[in-house]
């Protein structure tokens, strides 16, 4: 019989103040990435932006390259659900007009992360900063969100 894993190593409780505080973190962060890069980014600077100490943020994400692929997860996630969207939303259009619906949806997407309504997310351009295996996990995920893109063209 296995032993039980210390406290240590198993994950944070996943109650609603916990997802509350790590969505403002992911949100902070995001900003904080597409602004310094996430080579020019520290734990130290994320956690001021929400008057945290270093050791506070490393409750949610031990390691900046964590907090990062995080990040680029959300991001990956938000980008492929407008595309399943416009898929479900105009299954038999054409080409161009499930392009525009994303573009729309993409424009709205960006409109509410200006004025607050939702939250920022990490742009792709630093998305090969990140080490192994943390790149591994985003890669793949990045690739599947592309396709369901692209399945726009089809």
């Amino acid at each position: 019989m296995r032993s039980p894993e210390p406290a240590a190593t198993l994950p944070p409780p996943q109650t609603a103040r916990f997802q509350e505080k790590r969505e403002a973190l992911l949100d902070a962060a995001a900003r904080h990435f597409n602004a310094q890069g996430v080579k020019g980014a520290t734990l130290g600077e994320i956690a001021a932006q929400l008057d945290l100490v270093t050791t506070s943020l490393t409750y949610y994400y031990r390691k900046k390259e964590d907090l990062a692929t995080a990040c680029f997860l959300r991001a990956i996630a938000a980008h492929d659900t407008l595309a399943q969207r416009a898929l479900a939303d105009a299954p038999s259009a054409s080409v161009a007009d499930r392009v525009t619906h994303f573009l729309q949806l993409h424009a709205q997407r960006l409109a509410d992360m200006e004025t607050g309504a939702q939250p920022a997310l990490i742009g792709f351009a630093d998305i090969r900063a990140l080490p192994e295996p943390q790149a591994a996990s985003v890669f793949a995920a990045y690739t599947d969100m592309f396709r369901r893109v692209r399945s726009l063209l089809d």
